[in-house]
């Protein structure tokens, strides 16, 4: 589907924290982009597109809670997923200084790379919550469930506390 069935320019560009100067309507709306926002849906599970054009059909008002939660996850996760895609090549063609002859704005060089790992966090609770909606919608459908590890290291005791020796 087209990117802005889901969401639009200027929501990714809020993502991202740039203005229509850094990022063009034309470079969001490429059509790849738009592709790699079914491509992320279909990872969560091959339904997900089509049954948020279902609850995009029914009249806002109309919807229950859980249809209107998941429209709106499903929304917000579009624009998290374009603007990781994004994020990678801002830094190659966004300005670093932009200046109208009285004031200047000049982007800091860490800018993109503390934004990519934010990104990441974000795109990963998203998926999630896009997950679990999904599954409260759909009968059948169990959502993954992401491992969490625990490091646990040992680091010995400089003296044995029983008998007091190194």
């Amino acid at each position: 589907m087209s990117l802005t069935t889901y969401t639009t320019p200027a929501e990714v560009r809020a993502v991202l924290g740039v203005g229509a100067t850094e990022l063009s309507d034309t470079a969001v709306l490429l059509p790849a982009n738009g592709l790699h926002i079914d491509l992320a849906l279909e990872d969560i599970d091959a339904g997900v597109g089509t049954l948020f054009a279902t609850v995009g059909a029914i009249a806002e008002n109309t919807r229950t809670k859980q249809q209107q939660r998941y429209y709106d996850l499903v929304r917000m996760f579009a624009s998290y997923a374009v603007g990781k895609v994004l994020v990678a090549t801002l830094p190659l063609f966004s300005v670093k200084s932009i200046t109208d002859g009285r004031a200047d704005f000049e982007r800091n060089v860490d800018y993109y790379k503390d934004l990519r790992e934010d990104l990441d966090g974000i795109y990963i609770t998203l998926k999630e919550r896009v997950s679990n909606s999904y599954a409260a919608l759909v009968a059948g459908f169990t959502p993954e469930v992401r491992e969490a590890f625990i490091h646990v290291q040992l680091s010995p005791l400089a003296t044995d506390p029983v008998t007091n020796n190194a």
